[in-house]
């Protein structure tokens, strides 16, 4: 294959690349590609608490979780509190959804919050367990 139809080749899968994690970005408060922080940075992980996308240097992994730097603080002050705990699976698929509902609520009105969701599986049957915890 000649040079021009691998360039062709890398800058394809680069379009379309770009264009899925845009679209992944959409629902979230910053919709750029760029770190809030770091404009010339491409963000990696996305904050628990605020749904905001950060680049590796603004964000931070603690117990699995992913947080940015200042929600980073007010997870080790320890003040989330579990407020409400949800297992679905394929007999139930919808018994989280209440939890990402009454947390869009909670962002609306200020509130912070983060779900932790976990997976295990049991006689073929795979559970998805969903947490809400709540800044007191």
């Amino acid at each position: 294959m000649s040079h021009f139809l691998y360039s062709l080749l890398f800058f394809s899968i680069f379009i379309i690349s770009a264009y899925f994690f845009r679209n992944k970005l959409r629902g979230m408060k910053n919709p750029s590609l760029y770190c809030p922080n770091h404009p010339r940075s491409i963000p990696t992980n996305i904050c628990q608490v605020c749904d905001v996308a950060f680049c590796d240097k603004c964000s931070s992994v603690m117990d699995g979780l992913t947080f940015c730097c200042v929600h980073l603080e007010k997870y080790k002050s320890k003040r989330f509190k579990l407020y409400k705990t949800a297992t679905s699976s394929s007999k139930l698929p919808d018994e989280g959804v209440e939890l990402y509902e009454y947390r869009e609520e909670l962002k609306k009105q200020g509130k912070l919050s983060y779900l932790k969701i976990s997976y295990h599986e049991d006689e073929n049957q795979i559970y998805t367990q969903t947490q809400l915890y709540i800044m007191d």
